[in-house]
């Protein structure tokens, strides 16, 4: 464990632009000492060179504005990721998926959201969903992405949710499930998904997975075209104009009080 935090606490400071001095400071030396027995593995020195990044903080920001290193940080994620990381891993996937400053490489960030995913790193959980159900890296797999978008929606992960919901509201690699969709839907519109209010509003005025129900459907288009959700400012318009006034003064209400905080 000590060799992990070690190793993923070095890689991001790289990774963010300090580039280690090895020669001019003193805890900075003291980190070169310790780095190799970190990356053989020798001992468990993990927790003291975290503890020696740290005394190296102050002087670190100082040299922030030097040249950033990004493939010497990526090497200690590497390290930090083979010692079993899940958050270095998550980093990797995301390092090999933008590129940095080569080319993305969607295999190697599909296979490194993999191993994070496994471990329950919710964002990394987000991303192999996302590689599998649009074939990034590798063939689709809707099942495969129905799940692991079910594993981070668990977690609290919004998008997750949201994802979750489409593919449960089409029946795309699940058993379709309306009122699993609508619950979905709902809990990612709370937390501020436009498309998530603009689907469950939908919904609330067909009556589908949900019982019909106008006004909290305008509610959630009020919401939405808040949020410039394209399409629902027209559907909040005509479904206003179906109403009264006392039920647009009660949906004005109920979307004051659903907007995210």
């Amino acid at each position: 464990m000590g060799i992990r935090i070690g190793a993923l606490a070095i890689a991001f400071l790289l990774a963010v632009g300090f580039r280690l001095s090895m020669t001019q400071f003193p805890a900075c030396t003291a980190l070169r000492r310790a780095l190799p027995h970190l990356g053989a593995g020798a001992r468990s020195l993990g927790a003291g060179a975290l503890a020696l990044v740290l005394v190296a903080t102050p002087w670190l920001s100082k040299a922030h504005g030097q040249p950033i290193d990004y493939q010497y940080g990526v090497g200690w994620h590497e390290r930090a990721a083979e010692a079993g990381s899940a958050e270095a891993q998550y980093r990797l996937g995301r390092f090999h998926e933008t590129g940095l400053e080569t080319a993305p490489d969607l295999a190697a960030a599909r296979s490194w959201y993999g191993r994070a995913a496994k471990q329950g790193h919710p964002l990394a959980q987000l991303r192999l969903a996302l590689f599998l159900h649009e074939g990034l890296g590798g063939p689709a797999d809707l099942p495969g992405a129905a799940r692991w978008y079910d594993a981070a929606a668990v977690q609290g992960v919004p998008e997750a949710q949201y994802n979750l919901a489409v593919l449960l509201e089409r029946g795309e690699g699940v058993a379709a499930d309306p009122v699993a969709a609508a619950r979905l839907y709902e809990l990612a519109a709370h937390s501020g998904i436009a498309a998530a209010a603009g689907q469950l509003a939908l919904m609330l005025i067909d009556g589908r997975g949900v019982d019909e129900d106008k006004v909290t459907a305008l509610a959630w288009l009020m919401v939405a075209a808040e949020k410039d959700l394209p399409g629902a400012a027209a559907l909040r318009d005509n479904l206003s104009a179906e109403l009264g006034a006392n039920d647009r003064r009660e949906a004005e209400a109920r979307a004051a009080a659903l907007a995210p905080r």
